[in-house]
């Protein structure tokens, strides 16, 4: 990919929308593009992460650790493990080229240097990030409902197939 193509990849990234023209520059800068083929691993579950990838073009099939697939493709725009760019840690689950996929890998020191350089936009990317992680713990929640829901509904029929009285709703 060349620099023009990396810049347009970050900008099409809600993450990056406060970055100016020369800010996403730096940020290429410090980045490489790399193009993945149809069914390659991009990185395992488990595996140390040293940064996150930006979806240029194509898309990735995630799955978990013990290979079920997740019922999520990430395409253009997507930020796979956007929380490796700022904490150490592995990969939360491993993902597969769905087709030929062109990525941008921004490694965590080059992240966090230019957080470093301009504190505005790193005040910026919290919020985003604190709101986007606000929106998945109320997914989460309503996850967590709907599961429960279902753990009763299975329980009150086992006891009717069972010829027992149903469970105490609960």
């Amino acid at each position: 990919m060349s620099l023009a193509e990396d810049i347009a990849a970050l900008r099409r990234v809600p993450l990056f929308a406060d970055l100016d023209d020369d800010q996403l520059r730096l940020l290429a800068f410090s980045g490489e593009g790399r193009s993945v083929a149809g069914g390659e691993v991009l990185f395992e579950a488990g595996a140390p992460a040293d940064g996150g990838f930006v979806v240029a073009s194509g898309r990735f099939e995630l799955s978990d650790a013990s290979g079920d697939r997740v019922p999520v493709e990430a395409g253009p725009g997507a930020v796979l493990t956007v929380e490796s760019l700022l904490v150490e840690g592995p990969y939360a689950f491993r993902a597969v080229a769905a087709e030929p996929t062109d990525v941008f890998a921004i490694r965590r020191a080059a992240f966090r240097r230019m957080l470093l350089e301009y504190p505005a936009i790193a005040g910026k990317m919290h919020a985003r990030l604190a709101a986007q992680l606000s929106a998945l713990a109320a997914q989460a929640g309503l996850v967590a409902t709907e599961l429960a829901t279902v753990k009763d509904l299975q329980a009150r029929t086992a006891a009717e197939d069972a010829g027992e009285p149903a469970p105490a709703v609960g």
